[in-house]
């Protein structure tokens, strides 16, 4: 195999990570012409940032500076649907880690089945949400009765 072959494999990987790897791995393995090698070598500059290939490789520094504001817009922009997400991905973890647990706990020396693990922690759960809730609605209520109060002792 030799270095254009090895150069279509190698793809994006900098100069630096292609010598400490693959010059390694190939010439433990192969029969090679060390002349070509130095040859090749010295046809190399590494002060600068080219593939093996001579297309030029963007710097990391411009990427971050590109892609960071539009990550952040991104998550600006869709934060109305990825808000909801994050909270339903975090109630899915908690919620199998409690079934993990209900499942490896014994009752009377027997171990609970998946299912019943699964119907518990489920229902468990919705009843703490629904509780929630309704405990907050209730405040909201409570603050929507005494709004015109506040609003009389302010004005």
């Amino acid at each position: 195999m030799d270095d254009s072959e090895l150069a279509f494999f190698v793809g994006p990987l900098r100069h630096d990570l292609y010598n400490s790897f693959w010059r390694k791995y190939w010439s433990n393995n192969t029969a090679h012409n060390s002349e070509e090698d130095e040859a090749y070598r010295m046809t190399q500059d590494k002060t600068t940032d080219k593939k093996i290939s001579g297309i030029p490789v963007v710097p990391r520094w411009f990427l971050t500076i590109v892609s960071l504001p539009i990550v952040v817009g991104l998550l600006w922009f869709g934060r109305g649907f990825l808000i909801p997400l994050a909270l339903a991905s975090l109630l899915f973890v908690l919620n199998i880690a409690l079934i993990d647990r209900l499942n490896s706990a014994t009752v009377f020396g027997r171990d609970v089945p998946r299912w019943i693990a699964y119907i518990g922690e489920t229902t468990g759960l919705f009843i703490l949400l629904s509780a929630f809730g309704y405990a907050l609605s209730n405040q909201a209520t409570v603050v929507a009765e005494a709004g015109p109060r506040y609003a009389e002792r302010l004005a």
